[in-house]
């Protein structure tokens, strides 16, 4: 099976913490029970990421088998204050803690495609991700390669796919 590409054109949003309240009147007494706010927008993001999905799967019910390997682009939006009218503003690694932590931008995103384009995530044996602010102009998305790993140069092969992002034509090198 060839590496499947597809983008999420919304903003990234991160897995929030679970929240805990306390449950009362079980037959045992009080417990404690995880919720997640119904109203959060991770909700939508999970939605926006399925329907990427079902625009690029080879046909409907598709999921891929085997292990696979994962590569993993989110462009976050460029805060006001840094665009410049007289400077270049391009694409910068994003260390802000206000953007949410990569593990959960990645969490939040395969967590949607669980159990819909794999089976189980226990499926993933490689994972490459990275997380930038948006270049001027550039909107806010995700870009996702998910391909079988049938050995190690399997990475090396989807590493070196060409993309087209929406500033043009790049290649995953510029992922790394």
């Amino acid at each position: 099976m060839y590496p499947i590409q597809f983008r999420i054109d919304a903003t990234p949003v991160p897995q929030p913490r679970q929240r805990y309240r306390i449950q009362k009147g079980g037959p045992q007494g009080d417990f404690v029970r995880p919720y997640q706010d119904p109203k959060h927008p991770v909700h939508t993001w999970k939605v926006n990421v399925l329907d990427a999905w079902r625009l690029v799967m080879p046909s409907p019910g598709f999921r891929f088998e085997g292990p696979i390997c994962v590569l993993a682009e989110f462009v976050m939006p460029r805060p006001k204050s840094m665009n410049w009218k007289t400077k270049p503003t391009p694409r910068i690694p994003d260390q802000r803690q206000t953007s949410g932590d990569l593990d959960n931008l990645l969490k939040s995103t395969l967590d949607a495609l669980n159990s819909k384009a794999w089976n189980d995530d226990r499926q993933i044996v490689s994972l490459l991700a990275t997380k930038w602010i948006a270049a001027g102009g550039e909107e806010p998305h995700a870009t996702l390669i998910i391909s079988e790993f049938n050995t190690p140069e399997t990475w090396r092969v989807v590493a070196s796919t060409e993309t087209v992002h929406s500033t043009g034509k790049e290649t995953n090198a510029d992922l790394r």
